[in-house]
């Protein structure tokens, strides 16, 4: 089989035959679903294995504010990027280069009100540092041109795990749904293929995490209705109803 990386088609032609059969037409992804899984699943895996850029800059005795976008940080996407490490550095880029890394606990990546993101000190880097700070930017999957992707080969087969997962979640709410439409309108036990997809979901989700030695949540028991967990296994970020 061709390389998965750079085709978007073949990541979703392997999922779909590690998928194999749904139950019910209705629970067939459609492509705009196929498009929305195969981002949810890269995006997964760039959680994982985050595609990191570091900026450098100069430091300051006062300023403690640093405004997070792509005309300071190249390639920060809003909203989606993340910082991954905060440094200060004297003598960088030479022999006599010296990091220190600044706690986690003495730095926050937030929201502002005017909604750019924004990354606070606890307390400044002062002006003979250089303060350095590494951040996460978007993987890509190209449709026509391998060059610009950047997975690497040996983590193809993670990614389609994490998007057999995904598909696995859209189905599960999709029958989730239908079964609250129905409510017992007909003999299709919408409700009982939810379960059965979701559990599969969370089953593929942290094969795919312990794969990319990530720590995922621990699948959910059975249920006889299904209870989304308030994360995502993979991030941790709490789920968003659709």
């Amino acid at each position: 089989m061709p390389p998965l990386v750079g085709d978007r088609t073949a990541f979703q032609a392997k999922a779909l035959q590690r998928l194999g059969k749904v139950e019910s037409s209705k629970l067939e992804l459609t492509a705009e679903a196929w498009t929305g899984v195969i981002d949810d699943a890269v995006d997964a895996y760039g959680r994982l294995r985050p595609n990191t850029k570091i900026f450098q800059g100069a430091g300051s005795d006062t300023k403690r504010r640093y405004v997070l976008e792509d005309a300071t940080l190249p390639g920060w996407v809003l909203r989606t990027s993340r910082v991954l490490r905060v440094e200060s550095v004297s003598g960088p880029d030479t022999d006599d280069e010296f990091v220190t890394e600044i706690p986690s606990s003495e730095w926050t990546q937030r929201r502002a009100a005017d909604g750019k993101d924004v990354l606070f000190l606890e307390s400044a880097v002062g002006a003979s540092q250089t303060i350095r700070i590494h951040f996460s930017i978007p993987h890509v999957i190209h449709d026509d041109n391998e060059t610009l992707t950047t997975v690497p080969d040996g983590d193809c087969e993670a990614i389609v795990a994490l998007t057999v997962g995904k598909a696995a979640e859209w189905i599960a709410r999709t029958a989730c749904d239908l079964a609250n439409q129905r409510l017992g309108a007909d003999d299709v036990d919408y409700q009982a293929f939810s379960d059965r997809w979701a559990k599969r979901a969370n089953e593929s989700l942290k094969a795919a995490a312990e794969r990319l030695q990530g720590e995922p949540s621990a699948a959910p028991a059975a249920a006889s209705t299904v209870e989304w967990p308030s994360t995502d296994p993979i991030s941790g970020i709490p789920r968003v109803s659709h």
